[in-house]
């Protein structure tokens, strides 16, 4: 076996080599180099590997329920999965705090009311939002607040990067976040949760679970309430003196109601409710005196049917939804509600050829419409799609999965992108493996950038993206727990990207002209140190992004050869947990690089860095329990702004409980 050893190890660094020069020198010419690798690792690796470590469940991970936070090797893409017992820890917090955490994501924070992430030199828009499958992205603004998704609400989070998230839809170039709830019946009965926090922050939550394997049930309630009337170094006026914020209320309620039913020994049952109302303030820049506030409502229906046969499952989503806005502008005299819905069937099957090959078949059709008084008539959007996944695991340490989307947009038929990814590795006392990926991915314009009055462009295209990455990953047990590391290199090649200008009536319209170019790497790495009652578990995150304008939008335009507005060349985060018996304590360091705010890099908004910890004890009452939880943001009172002249919030603290009847 040494001379197969030596084989393997000569293949998979060749195929290593040429895929990272390819990533460094010419895209283009991924995808052959690719598919070559593919066809010589196949032809030279499948005599060998007979004696190897079977390898399949690292890579597939169907439960929700799973033990930690983790990263996920399907077939060379990179997903991560936050758990349940990581989201326990974090109830109180927003969606875009999680995904900090426990990502290299960075938020385009104004103030304290709106969140959009910017992760791998792409806008909000070229990420997705997904509700166990379905996308909830709205589809007239075509981004998603990131602020309005209680935790409370999760059972667990799937992180796509890139084209991992092709399996779901298309469009999204940067991440999709995947919020999944759970399918089964819950041992508690009832949770009741309440905390109070600086800056006048109220939050109360209560779910009820009812049923049993047959037919259950819950009901989960929030209400949140903030003043958000923290102060801040207004760096717009002489002295930057010290003021308070006075126009950042915020408030959110809602109910998420679910229903399960065990219809027979293969099939399963599910409808899901979620009202949701959000009421708040939008804080205006320190350089502007607008008063302005906004109604969010939402009301969406989710009914799942599942199927399961001898080797494979059936499953079949409906599902509709309603956004509605209200806005109000007092300074400019505006008031205007806008109301978009969404009709959604999914279907997909899932399952094994044999044990090696694994498919997925998905289709869906996706209905969009809207009404405002700046569309003229009610556009809308109608989307047929079809996709194929298949993976085939040749041996223990090798396999590789080809998956393709088909769409009809309104007619239109769209080009099929595709993606293939490789994975590779040895296994004996740790795991090592080389992943690599290429594919290609668009994201259609949203019905305001096509129809919206004045400024709207129904000519416009998709915006298109090549996409490629490459990486490593390593696991090694140690006598006292584990020590992993994953570094993965990407590239991505974005052409006809929709940027809005002001035309020549003075109105900003919308145009494909951006051409974007990014390469960045990622590095993660964990330990887990287990000693008796005692846990600590330290992590490390760093990410490099370089997002170039490939070419200026105009004579006029210096942005040629420049990093793209708001995408930080560096992003750290730091964190450790330590666990003893009911005791947890939580540390973390986030590190934010500075960020250009003018297209042609002449001004930029300082690097900053957060410190946050928190400490938490659960007390045992027979089958109950009782938590409670001390939690210190930015600990060192840090005056910063994500978004220029949006200041944000200085020391937070809050105090939490939560309290489990079980069965």
């Amino acid at each position: 076996m040494k001379g197969n050893g030596q084989m393997q190890a000569t293949v998979f660094f060749s195929f290593f080599l040429l895929g990272l020069c390819e990533f460094f020198i010419d895209l283009k010419r991924t995808i052959y180099i690719a598919l070559f690798c593919a066809f010589v690792c196949s032809g030279l690796v499948l005599p060998f590997g007979a004696n190897a470590q079977t390898i399949g469940d690292t890579f597939t991970v169907k439960q929700v329920e799973v033990n930690g936070e983790k990263q996920v090797l399907l077939t060379g893409l990179k997903t991560t999965f936050i758990d349940s017992a990581t989201l326990s820890y974090n109830r109180t917090a927003t969606l875009a705090d999680v995904l900090m955490q426990s990502n290299s994501i960075f938020f385009k924070s104004f103030g304290v009311g709106l969140s959009t992430p910017v992760f791998r030199g792409t806008n909000a828009s070229q990420s997705k939002v997904y509700w166990d499958g379905v996308p909830i992205t709205s589809s007239t603004h075509s981004t998603f607040d990131y602020t309005l998704v209680p935790i409370t609400m999760v059972d667990a989070i799937e992180v796509d990067y890139g084209n991992a998230s092709l399996k779901n839809s298309t469009g999204s170039f940067g991440v999709g976040v995947n919020l999944i709830t759970k399918n089964k019946p819950a041992d508690e009965v009832l949770i009741f949760r309440q905390s109070i926090g600086s800056f006048g922050t109220y939050k109360s939550g209560l779910t009820l679970n009812f049923g049993n394997q047959k037919f259950w049930g819950s009901t989960n309630l929030y209400y949140e309430k903030a003043k958000n009337d923290y102060s801040f170094i207004n760096t717009a006026k002489s002295g930057s003196p010290v003021e308070k914020e006075t126009r950042a209320a915020f408030t959110q309620y809602g109910i998420l109601q679910k229903f399960g039913c065990q219809i027979s020994e293969k099939d399963v049952l599910t409808l899901t409710t979620w009202y949701h109302v959000a009421p708040r303030d939008i804080t205006p820049p320190i350089i502007s005196n607008s008063i302005e506030s906004r109604k969010d409502s939402s009301l969406r229906f989710f009914l799942n049917h599942e199927h399961k046969f001898k080797k494979s499952v059936l499953s079949n989503k409906f599902y509709f939804g309603n956004e509605r806005l209200k806005y109000i502008n007092l300074t400019a005299n505006l008031f205007e509600v806008n109301n978009a819905y969404r009709y959604n069937y999914v279907s997909a099957l899932e399952g094994d050829l044999t044990p090696k090959i694994n498919y997925n078949l998905n289709g869906y059709i996706l209905h969009d419409n809207a009404v405002t008084n700046h569309y003229k008539g009610t556009p809308n959007q109608t989307r047929y799609s079809i996709s194929g996944t298949g993976t085939h695991s040749i041996n223990d340490n090798f396999r590789y999965s080809v998956v393709a989307r088909e769409e009809v947009i309104n007619s239109r038929v769209m080009p099929i992108i595709y993606n293939a990814s490789v994975l590779a590795g040895w296994l004996k006392d740790y795991h090592f493996f080389v992943k690599a990926s290429y594919g290609t991915n668009y994201n259609y314009p949203g019905i305001n950038d096509l129809y919206w009055v004045p400024g709207g462009n129904p000519n416009l295209q998709a915006e298109y993206a090549k996409q490629a990455e490459i990486g490593l990953h390593f696991t090694q047990k140690i006598k006292v727990g584990s020590f992993t590391a994953d570094v993965t290199g990407f590239n991505n090649r974005i052409t006809n990207q929709i940027i809005w200008l002001p035309g020549k009536n003075g109105f900003y319209e919308a145009y494909n002209l951006k051409k974007v170019n990014v390469v960045g790497l990622e590095f993660h790495t964990e330990a887990k140190i287990l000693l008796g009652d005692l846990s600590i578990i330290p992590k490390l995150k760093y990410s490099y992004t370089q997002s170039t304008n490939l070419e200026g939008i105009n004579a006029l335009d210096d942005s040629k050869n420049k990093q793209v507005v708001y995408v930080p060349y560096h992003l750290t985060a730091a964190n450790i947990r330590i666990n003893y018996k009911t005791i947890d304590v939580y540390g973390e360091y986030q590190y934010t690089g500075f960020r250009y705010i003018t297209s042609d890099n002449t001004d930029f908004l300082p690097a900053y860095g957060l410190v946050n910890i928190s400490a938490g004890n659960r007390f045992s009452i027979y089958k109950n329990s009782i938590s409670l939880r001390l939690k210190i943001n930015n600990l060192f009172n840090t005056n910063y702004q994500a978004v220029a002249w949006y200041p944000m919030p200085g020391r937070y603290i809050e105090i939490s409980t939560q309290i489990n009847i079980n069965k």
